[in-house]
């Protein structure tokens, strides 16, 4: 048996010791000495195993559920199985309509093929790099996301689900948008724009500027 078998082994154990009648398990657990004892120091250690790994996986959750980002659990057809808060608050659906609903509803039309390439990679086996691409809100509105996705394994290495992180990068590009139009106009200004550091060093020196100070 491989480590890892034996891990798999000893967290079945004792996820199967957790659900046994209370006073069961308490009976092992007060077994007398030689190698019931030993058995029954073993369960209790693979007993707390199991609770500390349970802890994390609650923290894990309760970090996910309330993140500010859009998580989101899909099958291999782009049903939803999961929908935090984040999700709620950028894309409209409650959780519960969410639930009933495909992810593809949430992709422009512009952007199918993108996602479905994306979907055929992650199901080849492919490690997809974070992208920025853009969804369709519940009131139609269409913004910019930053997203991964990532193939969730199961522990003997079977994919069973796909989750997607999202956030929205809107205000960000709108503001990107913004500054490049600002610096088209002062580099193509007729007036003479110039950047200076504090001891008078020129930074920047627009069109205006080479026209007035050739």
């Amino acid at each position: 048996m491989t480590e890892r078998e034996a891990q798999v082994s000893r967290r079945k154990r004792a996820k199967g010791a957790l659900q046994r009648p209370y006073p069961e398990l308490q009976k092992q657990l007060e077994k007398p000495s030689g190698q019931s004892a030993t058995t029954s120091k073993q369960l209790q250690k693979e007993i707390a195993e199991f609770q500390k790994a349970a802890g994390d996986t609650r923290r894990l959750a309760a970090i996910v559920r309330d993140s500010n980002d859009a998580v989101m659990l899909l099958d291999f057809e782009g049903n939803v199985l999961a929908w935090n808060r984040g999700a709620e608050n950028m894309y409209g659906w409650s959780e519960a309509e969410a639930l009933q609903r495909n992810i593809r509803e949430t992709v422009p039309e512009q952007k199918s093929q993108e996602a479905l390439a994306f979907a055929e990679d992650l199901a080849a086996g492919k490690t997809v790099e974070s992208f920025e691409t853009q969804r369709v809100t519940k009131d139609g509105r269409v913004l910019e996301v930053w997203s991964a996705i990532t193939l969730l394994r199961d522990e003997e290495g079977r994919p069973t689900a796909i989750a997607a992180t999202e956030r929205d990068i809107t205000e960000r590009k709108r503001a990107e948008a913004d500054t490049r139009r600002l610096a088209t106009i002062v580099r193509d200004s007729n007036d003479a724009v110039m950047l200076l550091d504090f001891e008078g060093n020129v930074l920047a020196w627009n069109r205006g500027a080479e026209n007035e100070y050739p």
